[in-house]
């Protein structure tokens, strides 16, 4: 607010960045400001998500890929641990690791209430969504507004790539495209070259 005192803002992020966007614009509606874009970049609600079934296999197979790339050796030495911490668990010589906590984050429950601003929402995402999510085109974010949610198509973007070519550009022409639906009186004219025509939005009630 230094370089902006008030509103209209424009805000978004990726990953935790989309959850520290989403904060700020709460704090800015609490203190009367608005938000006209709150940029959410292939970033999932953390709460009630995700298929906790199918989440477990995710984490192990990516446990077990981690471990086949290590040597032998420490192979060996982090299967004599889990064994070794498993059997002092059973007999009561170590307490099991506290896992309350992450469980009530990721799986708060049906009577879990979210925090929700008036803004609309934005959410710039890929195609392909990892498969242990339930399935939700607004990547959870509808029950987090109270004005709806918008949906940008990046049509070939990776996730872990969004923010590096070739990728970048698609992002750029999502983001360029809903500046110029939010403010029509910007310059048409695109900074990039070979602007993809293909991010497309989709309007959708929570």
């Amino acid at each position: 607010r230094t370089i902006q005192p008030h509103g209209p803002y424009y805000i978004g992020g990726t990953c935790e960045g989309a959850r520290i966007a989403f904060e700020m614009t709460r704090i800015l509606e609490s203190e009367g400001e608005t938000v006209d874009l709150l940029a959410i970049i292939d970033t999932w609600v953390v709460e009630n998500t995700q298929n906790r079934s199918l989440w477990k296999i995710y984490y192990y197979y990516d446990k077990m890929r981690r471990l086949s790339s290590q040597p032998w050796s420490s192979r060996m030495a982090a299967v004599q641990k889990a064994v070794r911490n498993r059997l002092k668990w059973w007999t009561g010589s170590k307490s099991a690791p506290l896992k309350s906590e992450w469980i009530q984050t990721y799986w708060p429950g049906e009577n879990f209430v979210p925090a929700q601003v008036r803004s609309t929402i934005t959410v710039f995402k890929i195609p392909k969504q990892p498969f242990y999510y339930r399935p939700d085109p607004l990547l959870g974010w509808g029950s987090r507004t109270t004005s709806g949610v918008t949906t940008e198509l990046v049509p070939h973007g990776r996730h872990l790539l969004l923010l590096r070519e070739p990728y970048v550009r698609e992002l750029a022409a999502a983001l360029s495209k809903t500046l110029r639906r939010l403010r029509p009186d910007l310059p048409k004219t695109s900074h990039f070259r070979n602007e993809p025509e293909s991010a497309d939005v989709t309007a959708v009630s929570h």
